[in-house]
């Protein structure tokens, strides 16, 4: 914990006979300001009332703090806001642009299963999409035809069935 230090002087401005005033340190150390007592009579701050300075002090920094990563946060969150958008415009038009083309468009994991299909291909092989998605070739063809799929030897709709489209 930093240790903050008051400092005393007298001014030389006629109306004002006594000043206190205690760093405002924000994060790593950046000193922020000042907490700063002015009064026109003199007078000493006792040891309680300078401790008592110290913390208001500590709690203006915390609050100076606090309101910074606030705004920070705020722009964070209206940036992720603004990517959200843009990301679900770019997700509606390509699924206008997949739904539209006269293609049969799939998409497949690493492990074979669907995780994609459009409507054209959910049509042409007499299935709903829910019950194409994770199923695998075999699960939805006969097995001959499914390991022709599997393999890139078959040849459905004139596309490849290695290259994603059926």
């Amino acid at each position: 914990m930093r240790v903050l230090r008051v400092i005393r002087w007298s001014p030389p401005v006629r109306r004002s006979a006594f000043y206190a005033g205690v760093p405002l340190f924000i994060s790593e150390g950046v000193n922020a300001g000042t907490l700063s007592v002015l009064d026109r009579s003199p007078r000493r701050l006792d040891s309680n009332q300078l401790q008592l300075l110290q913390v208001l002090a500590r709690q203006i920094s915390a609050e100076i703090e606090l309101r910074r990563k606030t705004s920070e946060l705020t722009r964070a969150v209206q940036e992720l806001n603004q990517t959200a958008i843009r990301l679900r415009d770019s997700e509606a038009f390509y699924s206008t642009l997949v739904e539209t083309l006269p293609q049969n468009i799939l998409r497949k994991d690493s492990h074979g299963r669907f995780t994609f299909a459009n409507r054209r291909f959910c049509n042409f092989i007499g299935k709903p999409l829910a019950e194409v998605l994770g199923k695998t070739d075999f699960d939805l063809f006969p097995v001959e035809l499914a390991s022709k799929i599997s393999c890139g030897r078959c040849a459905c709709d004139g596309h490849a069935g290695k290259s994603g489209h059926h």
